[in-house]
């Protein structure tokens, strides 16, 4: 028993290398095959692609109040930018 144990940890450890690429084309192969399946060779049905169009053709909606109020707020605070500041107390009072 021990011998068959022994035979077989030496066939391992010689041959891992081998196995680990076996291993590496094997995955490979399968990320490969994924990606080409999802990227190159994907199919929607219509129903599926209508689907996805009505949910994702959302209209936008404007508050025309709101978006009045917002551009009145905007001009208010161009006029203020726009007056002179008139005469400013040097707060460093560097003179």
């Amino acid at each position: 028993m021990k011998k068959k144990f022994k035979q077989l940890n030496l066939f391992l450890a010689s041959h891992i290398k081998n196995a680990v690429f076996v291993l590496f084309l094997i995955l490979a192969g399968y990320c490969f095959y994924l990606w080409y399946t999802y990227v190159y060779n994907f199919q929607w049905s219509a129903e599926k692609k209508a689907v996805y169009i009505s949910a994702n053709s959302n209209e936008v909606t404007i508050d025309v109040k709101k978006f009045n109020a917002v551009i009145g707020e905007k001009r208010m605070r161009e006029n203020e930018y726009q007056k002179e500041l008139g005469n400013v107390a040097d707060i460093f009072r560097l003179k």
